[in-house]
């Protein structure tokens, strides 16, 4: 729940400031569209890193890298 308010808090930073797809806001950026003005904090101690507004906002405790199973991606 978090990440995706850090999303959507990245896409409102972006659209009042004209910010691109390969800007990264900072976190005292994004607290003024964030619940309380407050960035969030992961419940089990992660750290949230934001990335460009085109690369999703991850999680050292909950983002898993996404491995493609055996005979998932197609040569065409």
């Amino acid at each position: 729940m978090n990440i995706e308010a850090i999303e959507q808090a990245k896409q409102m930073w972006a659209l009042e400031n004209q910010k691109g797809t390969n800007d990264t806001p900072s976190e005292a950026e994004l607290s003024r569209h964030l619940m309380n003005g407050m960035f969030p904090t992961c419940p089990s101690g992660g750290t949230y890193t934001i990335n460009p507004n085109n690369v999703r906002t991850t999680c050292s405790v909950h983002t898993q890298a996404v491995t493609p199973t055996r005979g998932s991606i197609r040569a065409d």
